[in-house]
């Protein structure tokens, strides 16, 4: 549900718990498989998130979603200031899927969800649910790279930043080829080296247009298709899972804002990418 670029809405960066990487952090957050009809309630609590939000039922998918939840999603407490948010995505969990469910001590459940997020991306996720009275509510979310079918190939994404002497700050988001030939399944692998969040938005524009349209308006919100988003904060890896992309040019950007609100876009974290036809 990220509101930070168009035409995507994000479930993976749902309140995304950060724990320190020690073996009693570790300890605190195994859990069980569940089991029988706990299994059961689990994987359904998830689907039933899943078919408000396919439904059109945005009131119903916010009552679903936590204080917490809501806060770090869409910065608010207002349930209805997060349905205005979800009705201004065109967003819905095609085919998805919920396995392995599991328990906690702390009594809180989770669930893998795995989902088409737009008509090339595979995305994965796993919610974390706490009981509130008869209902399951989404309370944070972690994100994994989900399994999938197919040769593969995998291009690495930097995003790097630099200041200049007068103190400027430019970005730089860099393929580490400028091209990969046509498979069933391409991976991103986006590595965050830079101090501030960034994103990985691929969409496809017109043929020859240039990506600057996307900030002086000269290319129609209409004429852009959205293929796929992660987001990373500093330091952070992760993979773009991509199926059945067809050849052709596309861009690669990130319109997070830096610390003067000028959207990195802009200070050069934009670059064009080539799938080209399998031999």
């Amino acid at each position: 549900m990220d509101q930070a670029s168009p035409e995507a809405m994000d479930m993976s960066n749902m309140a995304s718990p950060v724990a320190e990487a020690t073996d009693e952090a570790d300890a605190e957050v195994a859990g069980q498989p569940a089991e029988g009809a706990e299994a059961d309630e689990i994987v359904a609590a998830a689907n039933n998130l899943i078919a408000c939000v396919n439904g059109g039922d945005y009131e119903g998918a916010v009552a679903l979603m936590t204080e917490d939840f809501l806060q770090e999603e869409f910065d608010v407490t207002n349930p209805y200031d997060a349905v205005a948010g979800l009705e201004a995505d065109s967003f819905s969990f095609g085919d998805a899927t919920v396995e392995n469910p599991m328990t906690y001590e702390d009594g809180s459940v989770s669930a893998d969800v795995s989902y088409m997020a737009s008509q090339y991306q595979l995305a994965g996720e796993t919610w974390y649910l706490v009981q509130d009275g008869e209902y399951w509510k989404i309370d944070s979310s972690d994100v994994y790279t989900p399994e999938f079918d197919g040769d593969s190939a995998v291009v690495g994404i930097n995003l790097t930043e630099s200041t200049d002497a007068a103190g400027k700050k430019t970005y730089a988001i860099e393929p580490n080829a400028p091209s990969v030939a046509q498979s069933e399944v391409l991976l991103f692998h986006g590595i965050n080296a830079g101090t501030e969040d960034h994103e990985i938005v691929v969409l496809k524009l017109p043929e020859g247009a240039d990506p600057a349209g996307l900030l002086d308006g000269s290319i129609a919100e209409s004429d852009v298709t959205f293929v796929g988003q992660i987001q990373l904060s500093p330091g952070e890896q992760g993979d773009m899972v991509l199926e059945g992309l067809e050849p052709g040019v596309y861009t690669l950007a990130c319109f997070f804002p830096g610390p003067d609100g000028t959207p990195h876009i802009a200070n050069g974290m934009v670059t064009q990418f080539e799938v080209t036809s399998a031999s």
